[in-house]
C-alpha cells in the first residue's frame, strides 16, 4: 500500500509521474488529473492554423518534382490532420527583405514528430512494465491470503494464551499480596512479643541471693504449683511463671532441662535453679516447689550420675539452659 500525492488516500497499486516523479492512484495517475508542477501548458494554436493543414508548395529552395509533391500531399493527408496533430508549426523563410511562407517538406515533418512519437513509445513501454511488477498473479494471492490467513489464527492463539497467563500473573500477584499481609502482622506479633521477653528478663533488676529459708517461705507462699499441667501448660511453662514471679521477690530464678536416664528410663524434666546466700546452688522443683541440690552443691552437667531431687541415680545426657540464672 502507499499513499496517492494528490488525494493523499491508500492505493493498492500506484503509479509514477514520468514528469513530476511523484506516487498517484489510478485516478490521478495522468499529469492533468493531478496539476503535476513539471507538465508544460498546452500548445496553443491559431483558429486559421487548426481549420486546415499546411498544403505542401515546391519552391524554389526545395526543387521537388510535382510528382513527388502529389504523393507528399497524400501522406500529409494521412498524417497531418486535426484528428492527429492539433497544429503545425509555419516556418518562414526571409528572400529579398520579404517574409515568404515556406511549406516543410515530408522529411521535416516527419522529424518534427519523431521526438513526440518515440517519448510516447518509451512512456508506454514503462507503463506496461510497471503495471506488470505491479499486479500480482493469482497464484501468489492466494498463496499470501492462506499466509494471512494462518498468521491471523496463530496470532488469535497467542491472544488467548496471553489472557491465561495474565490472569495466572494476577493469581499470584495476589496470593504474594497476602501472605505478604500476614507476614507483617506476624513481624508485628513477634516484634511485640519480644518486647515483652527483654521487658520481663531484663537485667536492669537489682538481684539478691535469698536464703534457704526465705526462699522455702516464698514457695510455701507461692501458688504455681498448684496449677495443673496441660498440652497447652507444659512443665516448662510452669516454670518460667515461677522464674517471674521470683523477679518481683528480686530473685533471679533460671530455668534449665535436664535429659537422662530417670529410673531406666530416658526422659526430661525441667527445673529452676538458683544461688542463696554463701553460694549455694540449689534447685527447685516447680511442681512440689521441693527444694534440693547436690553434694557439694555442684551444679548438674551432663555425662554425671546425680541424685536429682526424688529421682535416683541419674544419668544426664543434656542440659539446656532456657533462662540463665543469676550467679555471684
Amino acid at each position: 500500500m502507499s499513499i496517492c500525492d494528490a488525494c493523499n488516500k491508500e492505493a493498492k497499486f500506484s503509479f509514477v509521474c514520468p514528469e513530476c516523479g511523484g506516487r498517484f492512484c489510478k485516478e490521478h495517475r495522468k499529469t492533468e488529473h493531478h496539476n503535476c508542477q513539471k507538465r508544460g501548458p498546452p500548445y496553443e494554436t491559431s483558429v486559421e492554423e487548426q481549420k486546415a493543414p499546411p498544403a505542401l508548395e515546391p519552391s524554389n529552395d526545395d526543387h521537388t518534382p510535382e510528382s513527388e509533391t502529389n504523393e507528399f500531399y497524400n501522406l500529409e493527408e494521412i498524417l497531418f490532420t486535426e484528428k492527429n496533430i492539433p497544429a503545425l508549426k509555419r516556418y518562414s523563410v526571409h528572400t529579398k527583405g520579404k517574409t515568404q511562407d515556406k511549406k516543410p517538406s515530408l522529411v521535416a515533418q516527419l522529424n518534427a514528430i519523431k521526438t513526440p512519437l518515440a517519448v510516447l513509445m518509451i512512456i508506454s513501454i514503462l507503463s506496461g512494465s510497471l503495471i506488470g511488477a505491479l499486479v500480482i498473479p493469482s497464484g501468489d494471492t492466494d498463496n499470501l491470503q492462506q499466509r494471512y490467513d494462518t498468521l491471523i489464527e496463530y496470532y488469535t492463539e497467542l491472544q488467548a494464551d496471553n489472557q491465561d497467563l495474565n490472569m495466572v500473573v494476577e493469581n499470584r500477584a495476589y496470593q504474594i499480596s497476602s501472605l505478604q499481609t500476614e507476614l507483617d502482622v506476624l513481624s508485628q506479633e513477634y516484634s511485640a512479643l519480644q518486647n515483652d521477653w527483654d521487658s520481663l528478663f531484663s537485667d536492669q533488676t537489682q538481684y539478691e541471693a535469698p536464703s534457704i529459708n526465705q526462699l522455702s517461705n516464698w514457695l510455701a507462699a507461692d501458688s504455681t504449683d498448684q496449677h495443673t499441667i496441660s498440652g497447652s501448660y507444659t512443665v516448662v511453662d510452669q516454670a518460667i511463671l515461677l522464674s517471674l514471679e521470683a523477679k518481683n521477690q528480686k530473685v533471679k530464678l533460671g530455668v534449665i532441662t535436664v535429659y537422662g536416664n530417670f529410673t531406666e528410663e530416658l526422659s526430661e524434666y525441667t527445673y529452676n535453679v538458683v544461688e542463696t546466700e554463701g553460694g549455694y546452688v540449689v534447685y527447685i522443683d516447680p511442681q512440689t516447689d521441693e527444694i534440693w541440690w547436690t553434694p557439694g552443691y555442684e551444679e548438674v552437667s551432663q555425662d554425671r550420675i546425680w541424685n536429682l531431687g526424688k529421682y535416683v541415680s541419674v544419668y544426664v545426657t543434656e542440659v539446656d539452659t532456657i533462662i540463665t540464672p543469676w550467679i555471684s
